[in-house]
């Protein structure tokens, strides 16, 4: 079983990675099957039945990664910067529906600055962890926005 510290680290150095703009080394985290999902405004719907803000599986996550790495792909200016606050990690045993051997839910507050404006997005994450030659890699990571069913400003979500 992973530990709460162990948790922490692993989303603390997700949360650095993407801070950093280090997109690459943050792909490497998923297992190869991974999914990175930010649903609409209801947090339990049923992602191949109703739209997601975000559904991305392997080749959809490299395809974003690789559109953020060139600047000619931004419609605006790409020198925003995020911040990701990482609390309130609790770790479960994973469901019994899942292909994950750990869940991890934790709060997170992200923050983007660009161009002399900022944005606060609040979240409720869970990360479904499974072990790959004995490192924790993420199965699922879905992002529910507090404010999900609001206007989300163009480029609000950079990865998040």
């Amino acid at each position: 079983m992973l530990t709460v510290e162990q948790a922490e680290e692993l989303l603390v150095r997700e949360a650095f990675l993407l801070d950093e703009r280090r997109y690459r080394e943050w792909l490497e985290l998923f297992t190869d099957d991974g999914i990175y999902w930010i649903p609409g405004d209801d947090p339990d719907l049923d992602p191949d039945r109703e739209v997601s803000i975000v559904y991305d599986d392997a080749d959809r996550r490299l395809a974003r990664v690789t559109r953020l790495e060139h600047r000619s792909n931004w419609r605006d200016d790409p020198s925003g910067r995020l911040m990701h606050q990482v609390s309130n990690v609790l770790v479960q045993a994973g469901e019994d529906d899942s292909d994950a051997a750990v869940r991890v839910h934790s709060n997170q507050v992200i923050h983007h600055a660009r161009r002399g404006s900022a944005t606060a997005l609040a979240a409720r994450c869970t990360h479904d962890l499974r072990q790959v030659d004995g490192v924790w890699r993420i199965r699922t990571k879905r992002v529910c926005l507090l404010a999900a069913d609001a206007y989300l400003m163009p480029g609000s979500i950079v990865l998040l």
